[in-house]
C-alpha cells in the first residue's frame, strides 16, 4: 500500500482509490485488498490505511484499475 503522489504514473496491475476517512489517495495491488464476503455488504474490500493506521473498508466500485 502506497500513498499516491499527484501526477505519478503507476506501473503494474494496481488499483487507485481514496481512503474514505482521511481522503488520502492510495494505490494497492490486488493481493493487499481483502474481500470481506459475508462479513459485510457484498462488494466491500478491507485494506489497511497507512495514514489512519487502521483497517478500513471501501466499495469495490470506488476502485480504479491502472
Amino acid at each position: 500500500m502506497r500513498i499516491v503522489k499527484r501526477g505519478a504514473i503507476a506501473t503494474g496491475k494496481l488499483y487507485r482509490f481514496a481512503c474514505p476517512y482521511c481522503k488520502t489517495d492510495l494505490e494497492a495491488e490486488e493481493a493487499e485488498l481483502t474481500d470481506t464476503g459475508w462479513l459485510h455488504k457484498s462488494g466491500q474490500l478491507k485494506f489497511a490505511c497507512p495514514v489512519c493506521k487502521c483497517n478500513r473498508y471501501i466499495d469495490r466500485t470506488k476502485l480504479v484499475q491502472v
